[in-house]
């Protein structure tokens, strides 16, 4: 407890369409299972085909317990990715 992880990850248009962000950013359910979702970023970023954007969201890690965390996008239209998306656990003791 009381330290801050910082997840980072990079997200690629694999389509052969632009695709428009609404933001990125860390989804985190704390032990209590209480929202938790890091800062906006890229907000209104434009993808082309193939391109790539970087995005990343801190935690502080304030109570014990296991939280999870995944990256997370939303597109123009609200699209988000899909629930708990490459989810990974931390736990805090």
């Amino acid at each position: 407890m009381g330290d801050t992880v910082t997840v980072s990850y990079d997200l690629t248009n694999t389509t052969d369409q632009r695709l428009e962000l609404e933001y990125t950013f860390v989804g985190v359910r704390d032990p209590s299972d209480e929202h938790r979702d890091t800062e906006d970023m890229n907000e209104g970023k434009v993808l082309e085909p193939g391109e790539t954007v970087d995005a990343q969201g801190r935690v502080l890690i304030d109570s014990a317990g296991s939280w999870t965390i995944w990256p997370c996008y939303v597109l123009a239209g609200e699209r988000f990715c899909p629930d708990r998306w490459q989810e990974f656990f931390v736990l805090a003791e």
